[in-house]
Order: structure tokens, then sequence, then C-alpha cells
């Protein structure tokens, strides 16, 4: 082997050597830039997940505040209904009992005149019974005894005195 083919040989075995390191280098920084890249792509996406959870934590306070004001309302709504259904049933009640105490009242206010107007024939009926002339019984051996008006004096009911 002559020194032409050594040389030949150690220059492509040199270029290929040279090649190689340069593609292994070359493959190394596209590894690296990858990995940066990726890198890269991460971070970005944990700054972007970052503020949409920002985002969404400031909507969803939003929202629990608009929601707290609403139940709110709605509470001083609801609570406004039952205090005027209340004052309605409450007057309903009243008036009823208003209109049932009347119609009491009136019908004891009928009930004394009816009981005035039936003590007051009590008396007429009791007053023709007593004035009304009565036989009287003749007993054979005994001689009729007169009657004394003391008697019926003493029986003249209550209501005739008021005449």
């Amino acid at each position: 082997m002559n020194f032409a083919a050594v040389l030949g040989f150690a220059l492509v075995i040199g270029t290929i050597v040279i090649l190689g390191v340069a593609i292994v280098s070359y493959v190394a920084t596209l590894v690296r830039n990858a990995y940066e890249l990726k890198v890269e792509m991460r971070r970005e996406l944990d700054e972007g997940l970052k503020d949409i959870e920002g985002e969404v934590s400031r909507a969803v306070k939003w929202a629990r505040g608009e929601l707290a004001g609403e139940i709110d309302k709605s509470r001083a709504l609801m609570a406004e209904d039952l205090e005027r259904r209340q004052r309605d049933i409450e007057a309903r009640v009243a008036a009823e009992i208003d209109a049932r105490e009347a119609a009491w009242v009136a019908e004891r206010d009928a009930l004394r005149v009816e009981l005035a107007l039936l003590e007051d024939r009590l008396a007429r009926v009791e007053h023709r019974v007593l004035a009304k002339p009565r036989p009287v019984e003749t007993a054979p051996a005994a001689a009729p005894q007169p009657v004394e008006a003391v008697a019926t004096a003493t029986v003249t009911p209550l209501a005739l005195r008021t005449f």
C-alpha cells in the first residue's frame, strides 16, 4: 500500500468521521432545539392555563357575587310576599271574626226580643188562665169553702206584675 492510498483512505475516513461528527452535532442541535421548543411550549401552556384559571376564578367570583345578590333580592321579595299574604290572611280572618261576632250579637238580640215576646205571651196566657172562672166542685156532705184571694195573689207569676 502506498502512501497515496493510505492518505486517500485516511482522507476518506477523516471526511466520514468529520461528516459523522457534523451529522451527530446537527442532530444533537435539532434534539436540543426540539427539547427547548417543547419546554417553551410547556411553559407557555402552563402560563396560558394559569391565565385561564385566573379568568375562570374571577368569573366564578363575579358569578357568585351576582348569584348572592340575586338570592338576597329573591329572599327579600319572598319575605315581602309572605308578609303581604300574612296581612291579607289576618285581615280576612279579622273580617270573618268581626262578621261572626256581629251575627252572634244580632242573633242574641233577636233571641232576647223573641224571649221577651214569649215571656209576654206566657204572662198573657197565665193571666187568662187565672182570670177564667173555674167550676167549683161541691162535696156532698161538706159545705162550700170560699176561695181565698191571698192564694191567687201569691200564685201570680212575675210577668203579670210587670203590667
